[in-house]
C-alpha cells in the first residue's frame, strides 16, 4: 500500500485581519502529476463518506474535503476501484454530541444563578473537548478499520491521520496492510500579510476573500523516509484534553503531584509533576524535574519548606498556546482541602490561582 498524507486546508489567523474564519483549500497540482505514473488497475481508498460532497443529518451537515472530491473525480475518470473510508456510524455519534451541546447551550443562556451557570458551562466545555477529540482522533479508528477491510493499493488521508497510520505501521502489517511508501505535503509557500491585504481589498459579496487566497499556499509532495514522523500537535492536545476529562490524568505514568492551573475549568489546566532530583537541606528541600500538561512538557526547579512550595517552570516542548519564559508558582498547604493552593505568575505581572495535591510521596 502507498500512503499519502494531504494538507486539506489551512486556517488564517492574523492580528490585522480577523474576519476570515473559513479554512483555505490547498491546491495539489504536484500530487496529480505524481499520480499520472500509477496504473489504472490499482484500487484507491479516499477519506470520504459517500462522495456526494456533503452528508446531511437534520441537525448537521458534514462537508467532504475538496482535495478528496478532486481525487474521486480523477480516479473515476480512469476507472480505478474506489473505496470510501469514512463510516456513517461515526457521524451519528457526532450528531448525538451536537444535540447534547445544543441543549446545554440553550440551558446556560436561561440561567441567572452564577453557581449553576458555572456548573453548566463546565459541562459544556467538557463536552466540547469530547467533540473535538471525536472530530480529530475518534474518527480514525473507523477509517483504519476500512483500510484493513478493503486493503486499497493507494490510500489518501488528511496529514494527521496519515502520520498516525504510518507511525503504527507495524500493527497494521499484522492485519495484512503493509505500507510500501509514504508521501506527505510540505508547505513551501504560506499566506503572507500582503496576500491577506490584497484579498481584503479585492473581495466582495460576489467574490469572498478565500477565493483570492486559494493559490497563495504552495505545497510540495515529499516522500518520507523517517522511521517516525511528527504527529499533529492539535491531535496530541486533543488526546490529552480528552484523557483529562475522562480520567483526570494527562499521562499514564506515576507523578508525584497532580494539579491544575485553571481552577474554573480544571481539566484544561491539569498538570502532573515528576520529581527526579531531591536535595534535602536544613531550611528547605530543593526539587527538580518535569511537568506535563495538555499544552506540552516543561522543566522545573523549586523548593519545599514547611507547608509551602515554590517552583519555577519553563516549557521545553509545547503548543503555541503555552506561556513563554519562566512561570513562577507559590503555594501553601491547606489542611482542610489536602492541597497546595496559591498563585502562579507569568511575565512577572499576570497572576492566576492554582491547586496541587501530593499523590506519590518522594524521599
Amino acid at each position: 500500500m502507498k500512503l499519502f498524507g494531504l494538507l486539506e486546508s489551512v486556517s488564517v489567523k492574523s492580528i490585522f485581519i480577523t474576519i476570515l474564519d473559513k479554512p483555505i483549500p490547498v491546491q495539489h497540482p504536484e500530487l496529480f502529476r505524481h499520480l499520472d505514473h500509477y496504473s489504472k488497475d490499482l484500487s484507491v481508498g479516499l477519506e470520504l463518506i459517500n462522495g456526494d460532497g456533503e452528508f446531511n443529518f437534520p441537525q448537521l451537515k458534514f462537508i467532504e474535503p475538496q482535495i478528496h472530491m478532486n481525487l474521486l473525480d480523477y480516479f473515476r475518470s480512469q476507472g480505478n476501484q474506489i473505496y470510501f473510508l469514512e463510516q456513517k456510524e461515526y457521524f451519528k455519534q457526532m450528531v448525538s454530541l451536537t444535540e447534547q451541546l445544543t441543549e446545554l447551550e440553550r440551558k446556560v443562556r436561561r440561567l441567572r444563578n452564577p453557581q449553576r451557570r458555572d456548573a453548566v458551562e463546565l459541562q459544556i466545555d467538557r463536552l466540547r473537548i469530547e467533540f473535538g477529540y471525536m472530530n480529530i482522533v475518534g474518527r480514525e479508528q473507523p477509517i483504519f478499520d476500512s483500510i484493513i477491510k478493503y486493503k486499497p493499493d493507494l490510500v489518501f488521508l488528511g496529514d494527521a491521520h496519515a502520520a498516525r497510520l504510518y507511525n503504527n505501521r507495524d500493527e497494521f502489517r499484522e492485519e495484512g496492510v503493509d505500507i510500501e511508501g509514504y508521501w506527505h505535503d510540505s508547505i513551501v509557500k504560506s499566506i503572507t500579510i500582503d496576500d491577506l491585504m490584497f484579498a481584503a481589498s479585492a473581495s466582495s459579496e460576489h467574490m469572498p476573500m478565500e477565493a483570492y487566497l486559494e493559490d497563495s499556499v504552495k505545497v510540495e509532495l515529499v516522500k518520507v523516509e523517517e522511521p517516525i514522523v511528527p504527529e499533529c500537535a492539535l491531535s496530541i492536545e486533543a488526546e490529552k484534553l480528552y484523557k483529562a476529562v475522562k480520567e483526570g490524568r494527562v499521562t499514564d505514568y506515576a507523578p508525584n503531584f497532580i494539579g491544575t492551573w485553571n481552577t474554573r475549568l480544571p481539566h484544561r489546566g491539569l498538570f502532573e509533576v515528576f520529581v527526579n532530583k531531591i536535595e534535602p537541606a536544613k531550611e528547605a528541600t530543593k526539587i527538580k524535574g518535569t511537568i506535563e500538561d495538555c499544552l506540552g512538557l516543561a522543566v522545573f526547579s523549586g523548593q519545599l519548606q514547611d507547608n509551602t512550595i515554590r517552583f519555577v517552570k519553563k516549557y521545553t516542548h509545547a503548543t503555541d498556546e503555552a506561556a513563554k519564559g519562566e512561570i513562577i508558582y507559590d503555594g501553601k498547604y491547606n489542611e482542610k482541602s489536602g492541597e497546595y493552593e496559591g498563585i502562579y505568575t507569568i511575565n512577572s505581572s499576570e497572576n492566576y490561582p492554582f491547586t496541587m495535591r501530593l499523590v506519590n510521596p518522594f524521599k
